[in-house]
Parts: C-alpha cells; structure tokens; sequence
C-alpha cells in the first residue's frame, strides 16, 4: 500500500527583475498574478503561467526615486478585480487597477517613509507601519485616516524605532514588529495597545498568525523563529536555525494559505537561505541551500507554490510536492 511522506520543495519556474532589488511580493487572490515592488520605485506585475511581466506601474509621483518598500492586493469590492495598493518610501499610498495598469488614486504622508502595510481579510480597513514609529490605520473605500497608533512615551506601550511587518489578525486588531524588538498587539476599538511580546528583532514581513498562536522570525544569530501564546503573550516554543555554525537569519515568513495550512516558508540570509518546515512541530520539510538570501516571498491563494524574491533579483516559485511510497 501506499503512505505519504513528508513534502518536499520542487523549483518550478524562476524570473528575473533586471531592473532594481525587491523588497516586496504577493499573487492576486485568484494566483493568474503576482507582482513585485522594487527599489526603484516601480511595481511590476508578472503573469503567474508565464513569469513575465505584463504591467510596469510607475510609483515614483515626484522627482525622487523612492523604493516601493510594500504592495498587497485587495480583497475584491463589487465588480471590481485586481486593485494593488503600493507604499513607498517618501510616503506615498497608491492604488491600481494592476491588470491595465491604471491609477486609481493616490495621496501621501509628508516627511514620512512607509515602510510596510496590510489589508484586512474584508478589504475595508489597511495599515501602515511609519519610519516615525507610528502606525496609521484607514478606511480603505474613503481613504479617510481611522487613527494613529503612536510610538511610545512613558508607561504607554509602543514602539521606538522603526517598524518593518504589520499584521491584521481580525477586523479590529493588529499587530507590529520593528527593530526595537517589541511585537505590540493594537486593538482599533480602544484605540491603544493592549499588550506585548518582547524579544524578536523584526527586519521584514516575518510576523504571521493562525490559531490564537503568532510565528515570529528574527533577524538574530539564535532562537530565530518563535511561537507565541497571544491570549496571555508567553512564548510557546522557540527553533534556532544553525547550519555549518552560521545562522539563518529570519528576513521574511509565512503560513500556507492553501489546504491544511501546515507548512511554514521562512526567507533568511546565512546557509540556509530558504526553510519550509511543518507548522505543527517545526520540523524542517524543505531546504534550499544554493540560493541567494531571501528578502519577500508569499504563498499562492489556492494551490500548494509559493514565490520567493532573492538578494540576486530572482524570484524563484517552489512547488510542495507530496512523496508517495511503497510500504
């Protein structure tokens, strides 16, 4: 009879963004798309079936040349497809419709630099994560400012230096990560921080959520990635990643989106550049040595692949293959 094995990791198919470095990555929410925000300051959308590009979207709105530093579609709105909301690093927030490359809108935060956002599930609300410590929250259809979560001052929890992931967990909370080593929880009804996680160096998008249980993973020699309780904000568990005595520095994570959501692919610098491990127990499934570091990478919506953006300007797509063998 047969019985699964473990998966393993299969690379697919590669492009290459001549152009700039990536600092960002999604598929659209049907996977025909992904696209890539680079440093300069182009967005550049790729056809999932071929890997080539089929839109460029010119983000630069004044005569500097600001990276994109983050770009996330949005959940659809009617009839209404393929909108791509993209932040950059003058502080800029700009959407598209990606598929005709048509500008939608666009305002900005002066004397500001964005530096990361999410959207909620629904589409109606984003945040952005400030280089001043700040975290602004919107209404996405009116564009009109909800609050600001600010840095923090005296007992007030909140952050002190510049924040690289933000995290919608429901409708109402959300949670940040930065180079101050806090992971703060903000609740949109209070209009405050309501609690927090001390420990994980954030340095990109590595901050995921399932189940009552946040995934960090920091850029730091040990203990790089983290499970944590967030009903009482204790650690569960935590897994170094050394190979050859040098350590995989965590840049960028995230859970499956597709099936079971069991796997977990961690984008690092150091020997082992990309991780796929089993959610459930952290063992490590896939692991690819040869590459380049990791800056981005994001999970297809409806099948088992994911794309991951590499210090080189090679996006790679991997594959999760299921072994069958005989007993």
């Amino acid at each position: 009879m047969e019985s699964l094995h473990p998966k393993s990791l299969r690379l697919e198919s590669s492009a290459e963004e001549k152009h700039a470095d990536t600092l960002s990555i999604q598929y659209n929410l049907d996977d025909t798309h992904f696209a890539v925000g680079c440093s300069d300051g182009f967005v550049r959308v790729f056809s999932s079936n071929t890997c080539h590009v089929i839109r460029s979207l010119n983000c630069r709105m004044t005569i500097e040349t600001p990276s994109v530093t983050s770009i996330k579609w949005r959940p659809t709105h009617g009839n209404t497809q393929n909108v791509l909301v993209a932040t950059t690093g003058d502080g800029y927030i700009s959407h598209w419709h990606a598929t005709s490359g048509k500008l939608l809108d666009k305002f900005t935060l002066e004397n500001t630099q964005i530096l990361c956002s999410d959207i909620t599930q629904t589409g109606s609300r984003f945040a952005v994560g400030c280089n001043n410590m700040s975290i602004k929250i919107y209404d996405e259809l009116s564009r009109s400012l909800l609050t600001t979560f600010n840095p923090g001052r005296g007992s007030r929890l909140g952050h002190s230096n510049r924040i690289f992931a933000v995290k919608w967990l429901d409708e109402n909370c959300l949670v940040s990560g930065g180079w101050d080593n806090n992971v703060i929880l903000w609740d949109l009804r209070t209009g405050i921080s309501v609690g927090g996680i001390f420990g994980p160096h954030i340095c990109g998008e590595s901050i995921d959520y399932y189940d009552q249980v946040l995934y960090t993973g920091s850029y730091d020699s040990k203990d790089q990635l983290a499970l944590w309780d967030l009903r009482n904000f204790t650690m569960i568990r935590s897994e170094s990643f050394i190979r050859d005595e040098k350590p995989c520095k965590i840049y960028t994570l995230q859970i499956q989106k597709s099936f079971d959501r069991s796997g977990l692919a961690i984008g690092c610098t150091g020997n082992s550049q990309l991780l796929y491990v089993d959610r459930t127990n952290l063992r490590t499934i896939g692991e690819i040595t040869d590459s380049p570091g990791i800056f981005c990478l994001d999970f297809c919506q409806g099948i088992e692949k994911f794309a991951a953006v590499t210090t080189e300007h090679l996006v790679n797509v991997y594959t999760i293959d299921t072994i069958s063998v005989e007993n």
